[in-house]
């Protein structure tokens, strides 16, 4: 065991939100507070940002009821950002965390996070200031190496195939009406997301019948002749898209909705995706029509009629949808949390991020066991989903696959109400701290 440092706690969130990004942070909280060491416990308002701005405030200060609600409130309450540190801001951080006496770094992200984390831990150790940094793993992604698996997944996976199942319904009722459901889940590079729609289909005719995955590029004809072969075996087809799919030269769906013009980029190079499953429509009412359908028999007009296709677009819902969070997720992401602080306390680590040990056999009984992962290893890094998890044809996954995924995204978390019968969730009143340094005006 390391000797603890005695100082104050900052807690940070960065990048996209989840439903149980909050809950990472009540961990952090309820452990760190444990500790005779840790003087105070600060948030830093919008990230890293709210460093350089000198935004932070005093946890502690919050009231105890809506500091144990951050356990069933969604997105980040403390505040987040996507913002590429600089050279030119490395004094600034610095000087921040010297004036307020900040010894312990936490900040809770992915990938872009981890290596903000991994900037602000190998400048202090540059500059000789005794500070601890963790990095806390989230994404809905569920992409970042190491890992077994991402606090944030299984809560977005669950409702995603929830969401699946319940279209599936409506597009069975309507029969006579529509013949292809287009279903969009977020994902930049990585399928898992899209992947975890399987664990809707209970049956060999069941949603989602095939999911497209930026592992593997899409030859629109070749996709075309599959779900040809669909439609003529159901009257209605439904797909899962991610909307990071791509054709054989590379080239996004997304890109190609738009008339291959440039999509919007972040500040960490991430094109702003959306429009893979609107173009897939496209393509499918203009290549497919009703006479080598299931539904022939039924149509009212002529058999020589395009397929029609429509497409649902769940957006950020998928990463925000508190009121269906998975109870497994929410228990881990506190879990991880606490980890956290017991690793940078007791055991002294920094550099690090923390997630969970890999599991080897997915028939052994279940159980997450909280790892540190070098940042070097995540910074930047992708972990794609694992051709072990895809289908020979590569429009499904394996049964091991969801051997996977299936306790993840177990339980339900009870939320309280308020008196319109919606989930009553919490806002952090954040009374900031005093200001010691001079403004910042950005590098």
């Amino acid at each position: 065991m390391a000797a603890p440092l005695s100082g104050n706690a900052l807690i940070a969130q960065s990048g996209g939100p989840t439903a149980v990004i909050n809950a990472q942070a009540y961990g952090l909280i309820r452990e760190l507070r444990n500790h005779k060491c840790i003087k105070h416990i600060y948030g830093a308002d919008n990230g890293i940002l709210g460093v350089l701005h000198e935004e932070l405030f005093d946890l502690g200060n919050e009231h105890e009821a809506v500091l144990s609600g951050l356990q069933w409130t969604p997105a980040a309450a403390i505040g987040s950002c996507r913002y590429r540190v600089k050279e030119a801001d490395y004094d600034r951080i610095l000087s921040v965390f010297d004036a307020h006496d900040i010894r312990y770094f936490f900040y809770i992200g992915g990938n872009d996070s981890a290596d903000t984390a991994l900037q602000v831990f190998q400048l202090a150790q540059q500059k000789g200031y005794p500070i601890r940094v963790l990095g806390v793993m989230k994404t809905i992604d569920n992409d970042l190496v190491g890992t077994d698996h991402c606090p944030g997944y299984g809560s977005a996976a669950k409702y995603l195939a929830t969401l699946v199942r319940e279209a599936w319904l409506d597009a069975q009722a309507m029969a006579t009406q529509h013949q292809v459901v287009l279903i969009e889940a977020m994902g930049r590079h990585a399928g898992w997301l899209a992947a975890a729609a399987a664990a809707a289909r209970r049956t060999e005719n069941d949603a989602p019948h095939a999911i497209l995955l930026p592992e593997r590029p899409l030859k629109m004809h070749r996709f075309l002749v599959h779900l040809e072969d669909l439609l003529a075996r159901h009257k209605v087809v439904l797909l899962v898209v991610s909307e990071g799919i791509r054709d054989p030269n590379n080239q996004l769906y997304a890109e190609l909705q738009r008339g291959g013009g440039s999509l919007r980029q972040d500040a960490f190079g991430h094109k702003q995706l959306g429009g893979a499953a609107a173009y897939l429509r496209d393509e499918i009412e203009r290549h497919l029509s009703i006479q080598g359908t299931a539904i022939a028999p039924w149509w009212q007009g002529s058999l020589k009629d395009a397929v029609r296709a429509r497409f649902n677009l769940p957006g950020t819902s998928q990463r925000n949808a508190g009121h269906f969070m998975s109870k497994t997720d929410r228990d881990e992401a506190v879990f991880l949390g606490e980890a956290a602080a017991r690793f940078a306390v007791l055991e002294g680590a920094s550099g690090y991020t923390v997630g969970f040990k890999p599991r080897e056999n997915f028939q052994d009984p279940y159980e997450a066991r909280p790892c540190l992962i070098d940042l070097k290893m995540v910074a930047n890094q992708t972990r794609y989903l694992e051709d072990r998890f895809i289908s020979a044809d590569g429009y499904f996954v394996t049964q091991q696959f969801l051997d996977y995924v299936r306790p993840l995204l177990q339980g339900r978390v009870e939320i309280p109400e308020d008196e319109f019968g919606l989930p009553n969730y919490v806002k952090l009143k954040k009374f900031p701290l005093p200001k010691k340094l001079p403004p910042w005006h950005g590098s």
